[in-house]
């Protein structure tokens, strides 16, 4: 139960971890890493499958030791973005398809996400307002870029926050997102 979001060479992701229904951690958890070609690969599923993943990536996918994928569609999904900008959605087979999209989403609210982003929002704008308008995704936004730090600084949710489109709560409710 996680978002990721790729638009403008940026990738932004929730930092929640789920057990079921229940959020186990939500504050250490970045979801994207950056392998040794420069590509973002961002990740949801179960961990033990991301980690295989991630390690096979950063391998360079060699076919020999490749990990054993999940059976159910909820085990693992991923979002791949080369160098080039070229996006790939990584199903729970470790299959790749093509994207040929201004932005892509990996996320348990696709629905949502793809709205905001139609809607003109930023990578880290649509991640928060999943944050706090749907049921599982929590946590803070992390961001990656996809050009080395070096040649761009990286936006944080602080650099967008005075831009988000997000109202302000009603007086006399409570709110619980963004844990």
């Amino acid at each position: 139960m996680t978002i990721v979001v790729y638009r403008d060479s940026i990738m932004a992701a929730d930092t929640a971890v789920w057990v079921t229904d229940y959020v186990t951690t939500h504050e250490t958890t970045d979801k994207i890493v950056r392998l040794n070609d420069g590509s973002l690969l961002g990740s949801a599923g179960d961990v033990v499958l991301i980690q295989a993943f991630v390690e096979w990536a950063r391998a360079g996918w060699p076919e020999d030791s490749k990990p054993e994928p999940g059976e159910k569609k909820d085990n693992f999904c991923a979002l791949l973005v080369n160098p080039a900008g070229e996006m790939f959605l990584i199903d729970h087979k470790f299959q790749r398809e093509k994207l040929d999209a201004p932005f892509a989403v990996n996320s348990c609210c696709d629905e949502f996400a793809y709205a905001c982003l139609l809607a003109g929002c930023s990578a880290a704008e649509t991640v928060a307002l999943a944050i706090k308008h749907t049921s599982h995704c929590a946590g803070r936004v992390v961001t990656h870029r996809l050009v080395p730090e070096d040649e761009a600084p990286e936006p944080t949710i602080e650099d967008i926050e005075d831009d988000l489109p997000i109202e302000p709560p009603v007086e006399g409710t409570k709110e619980y997102y963004g844990l």
